[in-house]
């Protein structure tokens, strides 16, 4: 690490003398025996890039290119650096971070996992985080989200830059000593806690990955600070997902059951809604309507029935709050039934 203009100059110096000395093994070399030149170049070219490095960080070269993207993930791991990693390896975590973005763009866009159909042609449009840089001499990679203009299909509200600081909130309290309350103070609402936490996890590497650590930095992250994430934080995120499931088991203790068969659906604004009719009365009459979230929607979708003359049965099991009911599970019901 060059400390100083002294430091610096000798460090030119150093650096000037190796790339001579390549330069001559090169020319005696290189067109005689290209493999010995090879190996022999070997500890040239780690010193080279060694001091490249140094002298780029003093003068300025590394802190003007981290400056280009808002967000840098870097890879740790034993044989995870620049010119050794595998291209697979690069391009598994290039897809972790997309995949785990575009989820949340879905889910705050739909109100619906993104597992479930095809998202929107808006959000295919929009929640491709882009690539904005790599850091030299290092297995580092910069982000940016789209540009603003794209935006104005979203009326106003930007859920590409909604659902990248959220998920990197929930990537800071995992990577923090603060209180659960904490994270329930950023999302109040479970199921978005719940969604925003998962997509936040998938990016902590598994313990049989060659990626042992990731870090993020960068302008986007809360206070500007570093992240750091291993296998070991997974126990953090695995507890509160565990909560709010014994929290959801709670509250179905206080559970009706409905028969009937689901007649319409509507995904117009969440919570969505759905329609339970009575299959056996001659009008076919609504029995009542249910709001869902997202851990229904692919039940209510493969349960869904416009055939009126012999519909599918289902057993709802749902929640009365206030004046609207809560559905809690959806079970079809065999034809012996």
């Amino acid at each position: 690490m060059i400390k100083n203009d002294v430091e610096f100059n000798q460090t030119k110096l150093t650096l000037e003398d190796l790339e001579v000395a390549l330069a001559d093994l090169k020319q005696t070399l290189a067109e005689e025996d290209p493999e010995l030149f090879e190996v022999f170049a070997a500890p040239y070219l780690k010193n080279i890039d060694r001091l490249r490095q140094e002298i780029d960080e003093y003068i300025g070269v590394t802190l003007a290119q981290k400056e280009r993207a808002p967000l840098w993930l870097r890879l740790k791991g034993e044989n995870i650096e620049y010119g050794k990693a595998s291209a697979k390896i690069l391009s598994d975590w290039l897809k972790k971070v997309v995949d785990s973005f575009r989820n949340v763009v879905t889910f705050l866009f739909t109100g619906r996992s993104a597992g479930i159909g095809a998202p929107p042609k808006e959000i295919s449009a929009l929640s491709e985080i882009n690539v904005a840089a790599f850091a030299p001499g290092s297995l580092e990679i910069g982000f940016r989200l789209p540009e603003e203009t794209q935006q104005e299909l979203f009326d106003k509200r930007n859920f590409p830059e909604e659902a990248l600081f959220g998920l990197l909130k929930a990537v800071t309290w995992l990577d923090s000593e603060n209180p659960e309350d904490k994270l329930e103070e950023d999302f109040p609402d479970p199921t978005e806690r719940k969604v925003i936490l998962n997509e936040a996890m998938n990016l902590i590497p598994s313990e049989d990955s060659p990626v042992s650590s990731i870090e993020l930095s960068g302008a986007y992250l809360p206070r500007k600070k570093e992240v750091r994430l291993n296998p070991q934080h997974k126990e953090r995120g695995k507890a509160v997902i565990d909560k709010l499931k014994e929290a959801r088991e709670e509250e179905e203790e206080k559970v009706e059951a409905f028969i009937g068969w689901i007649a319409e659906v509507d995904y117009a604004k969440y919570p969505f809604t759905f329609e339970l009719h009575d299959p056996d009365d001659p009008r076919k009459r609504k029995i009542a309507t249910f709001h869902f979230t997202i851990d229904l929607v692919k039940e209510v979708h493969e349960n869904l029935d416009y055939n009126k003359e012999n519909p599918r049965r289902v057993k709802v099991r749902g929640q009365r709050e206030e004046k609207r009911i809560e559905a809690i599970s959806i079970e079809p019901i065999e034809e012996s039934e």
